[in-house]
């Protein structure tokens, strides 16, 4: 690691490429495994829909299942992509995954530069991986993030859009200003898209927009933009009525059995999310990146802050994390009878990293005190460089990456060998052998012995088979 560099008594705790390297060696892993991305379940059925009915195909499952209109037209489209050029599938689904991994880490670089703003090369992209790893290698399931693309245009997508209208709504209070004209028109089509992927996005996105003019009426700007916020909030509602309003979801919500009472989704709902954050948001990575990120902002010279003004900031970020995890539970509780899936928990797990640490970085500015007039060593610092650094390597993902990738090219074989199996049988319900190589991060969906159940039938409905029969 590179020494310190002291100026006039003043630490300046600085991060060279060395520091950058060690990130970037711990992702390498899990980044290679996602050009080994396979196609599975889903990918198939919402495939065989398109195959089969087109256009027409999403619509009648948004009448029949679910209102997840631009998701489900999304999920398919390494399939299209694949048949439309003549490559194959397993190549472009893995690009597919890369991409997603790809467009992460850019929208991490991009989110430190406004998190952190008086940061440069190396220093910016070193916080920009550690970002990454604190949100996609400890996140409840790296494998719906990023390698599974229902759970990717779902949910990471959206995520995508959520962290980027928090941060411009956040700069917008804390610069005293509004988002450029050019921004703000964008914004109003990509919201109505995001909220139409899931039934989370558009309420979050709606608790976001209501903070934000909350707090720039508190804090009696001359400009609120009211009805700025009234346009998006309205883009925001009409997406999230067409997906509560589907004739689907009454198909959908009767085979999940979920809880008819309202009374209890609330009750459930309210006592999950302080469960939420003692289970997920304590993960190494996590701890490592907000480890790094206080260290990072205590080593700034203190600056006189507005009270009033960090508090209305504060207020902001609090209501924008509490109300949507809260939303998202007792929804989740309401159509489902139970919590939210761990691909759904991926939404609100990345956007509570980044809003626990606008907290952290505004608190400091409240109450804290550089470390620059602390009796804090150079050696101390380095001690606590060096521990939440060593958090973000164990990352749960990060960690399994290293494991499972040298079994990658195995379970690439056997699903293509199987796929190829269901396709070249001139049986309408052919025999296939099971996948053994199963490497968590890539697969957990084992076909089954009732070769009409999911996930089998997906597969039997692309192929054009009446089912699909693993061989014992």
């Amino acid at each position: 690691m590179e020494p310190d560099v002291l100026s006039d008594s003043v630490p300046q705790w600085r991060y060279g490429w060395r520091w950058v390297a060690v990130l970037l060696a711990a992702v390498a892993p899990l980044a290679a495994l996602a050009f080994f991305a396979a196609p599975q379940t889903d990918d198939f059925c919402y495939g065989a829909i398109v195959q089969q009915h087109g256009l027409a195909g999403i619509v009648e499952h948004y009448r029949n299942w679910s209102g997840r209109v631009v998701a489900s037209g999304l999920i398919p489209l390494p399939m299209v992509v694949a048949d439309h050029l003549g490559v194959d599938l397993f190549r472009i689904y893995g690009l597919f995954a890369a991409a997603f991994l790809f467009g992460f880490a850019m929208l991490c670089f991009w989110l430190i530069g406004a998190l952190l703003p008086q940061l440069a090369n190396p220093a910016r992209l070193f916080f920009a991986v550690a970002l990454f790893i604190a949100m996609v290698a400890n996140a409840p399931t790296t494998r719906h993030m990023i390698f599974w693309m229902p759970g990717a245009f779902t949910y990471t997508l959206p995520t995508f859009v959520l962290l980027v209208l928090f941060t411009s709504l956040y700069r917008a209070l804390a610069e005293r200003r509004w988002i450029a004209r050019g921004q703000f028109v964008a914004m109003i089509p990509i919201l109505l898209l995001a909220s139409l992927c899931n039934e989370l996005t558009g309420p979050i996105a709606a608790a976001m927009l209501a903070a934000s003019l909350l707090a720039r009426r508190r804090l009696a700007f001359e400009h609120p933009e009211a009805t700025d916020h009234a346009i998006l909030l309205a883009a925001v509602l009409a997406a999230t009525a067409v997906v509560y309003l589907a004739p689907g979801n009454l198909v959908r919500g009767s085979t999940l059995h979920g809880n008819e009472s309202l009374l209890g989704a609330v009750l459930w709902g309210t006592l999950y999310v302080p469960a939420f954050f003692g289970l997920h948001l304590i993960r190494p990575g996590v701890v490592g990146w907000l480890l790094l990120l206080a260290v990072q902002v205590a080593s700034a010279p203190a600056v006189p802050a507005d009270k009033q003004s960090v508090r209305a900031r504060c207020g902001f970020t609090a209501v924008s994390l509490l109300a949507g995890c809260w939303l998202s539970f007792v929804a989740g509780y309401y159509a489902q009878g139970t919590r939210l899936p761990a691909r759904a928990l991926n939404l609100l797990f990345a956007l509570s990293v980044l809003c626990l640490s606008y907290l952290l970085k505004d608190a400091a500015a409240r109450w804290g005190r550089s470390l620059s007039t602390e009796p804090w060593s150079a050696a101390t610092v380095e001690r606590l460089r060096r521990a939440g650094t060593g958090l973000l390597l164990l990352s749960p993902a990060v960690l399994g990456a290293v494991w499972q990738l040298p079994q990658a090219p195995a379970f690439r074989r056997e699903a293509r060998a199987q796929v190829l199996a269901i396709s070249d049988s001139p049986l309408p319900i052919p025999q296939v052998h099971q996948i053994e190589t199963t490497p968590q991060l890539l697969f957990n969906n084992r076909l089954v012995a009732d070769g009409t159940d999911w996930p089998n039938r997906c597969l039997a409905r692309y192929y054009g088979k009446q089912a699909v029969i693993p061989i014992p």
